[in-house]
């Protein structure tokens, strides 16, 4: 009982729609008893970058931020098992808040429509790109899991640094990450973000001293 109950996310392509699944060491399902590797295999299998394995694919294309998704994943197991657990604290980690970027026209028929191979290419490369970024959106996720967590009186801490511009998942460009890795840490070194890491710390304290049966009134 005594060890990190841990939910990892993949999509199974086999059918139309696709399904999220949590692939688990808590649940005692049929996603329970998977190889570490090949479960790290499936949720790692972003398309586009790398293929699918046993028709899984990386969770984010459909829970980029899985936090909400899991909340509820929990909740589902303990409707048939008994009391509901408390949850004490959330911690969300982010990959980045990018700037808004201008797209252009994306409308195939714009008034005054004329045939334009061209143009027309250039607006579907404009809404395939926004459909991407929608995909893969994960701050409204995020501040939507706030609020459940507020409600629910449940601490939630999110950290997620505002980088100066969009970062591809597949970027090699050196420069270009290490610029990234110093805003990182310069949004890891400021006031506000030490201030949750802080209280988040002297939360986790608490609740370890709780589960040791530590008399916290001493």
């Amino acid at each position: 009982e005594h060890f990190p109950k841990v939910l990892i996310s993949a999509v199974c392509t086999k059918t139309n729609p696709p399904v999220l699944h949590f692939f688990n060491n808590c649940f005692d399902n049929q996603y329970s008893r998977d190889l570490v590797w090949k479960v790290a295999r499936y949720t790692s299998a972003g398309p586009t970058y790398f293929t699918e394995c046993d028709n899984y694919v990386d969770g984010g294309v459909m829970a980029n931020n899985p936090s909400m998704a899991a909340w509820v994943e929990i909740n589902k197991y303990y409707d048939s098992k008994g009391p509901k657990p408390t949850f004490a604290m959330a911690v969300s980690i982010g990959t980045g808040v990018y700037p808004p970027e201008e797209l252009g026209e994306v409308n195939f028929f714009p008034k005054g429509y004329t045939l334009d191979i061209r143009g027309t290419f250039k607006r579907a490369q404009r809404l395939i790109k926004m459909l991407s970024t929608a995909l893969v959106e994960s701050e409204y996720v995020a501040d939507s899991f706030a609020n459940t967590c507020t409600a629910l009186e449940t601490k939630f801490f999110r950290f997620s640094p505002s980088l100066s511009t969009t970062i591809r998942p597949d970027e090699t460009d050196i420069k270009v990450l290490l610029d990234m890795i110093i805003q990182t840490q310069q949004y890891l070194r400021e006031q506000t973000c030490q201030r949750k890491t802080d209280e988040m710390i002297r939360l986790f304290k608490h609740l370890a001293d709780i589960s040791r049966g530590l008399d916290l009134n001493k």
